[in-house]
């Protein structure tokens, strides 16, 4: 995902270039329009890349506390919901 937002930065450089050099008010309009829909989609792409790695942050987490908690559960000889909530995961 990481190339695609590259390739999508190079997008809007290209569209920013092309809009300030068109000639002509259409050509201007079109390289305009261009441009914010490439950085509206490069935004996304950048959003969604951080809302993946939280989730990938907060699952090693809750695999920490699993861990964690798994051997206390064991010693009492009796499992509590949460921890079999978190099993469950």
């Amino acid at each position: 995902m990481n190339v695609i937002i590259l390739l999508l930065t190079i997008v809007v450089f290209w569209t920013g270039y092309r809009f300030f050099t068109a000639d002509g008010l259409q050509n201007q309009v079109f390289w305009g329009l261009c441009e914010i829909a490439s950085i509206i989609v490069q935004g996304v792409g950048k959003q969604w890349i951080v809302m993946e790695m939280n989730r990938s942050s907060l699952m090693r987490e809750i695999k920490r506390v699993e861990v964690a908690v798994a051997p206390s559960s064991c010693k009492s000889g009796k499992l509590s919901i949460s921890t079999l909530y978190l099993a469950s995961i």
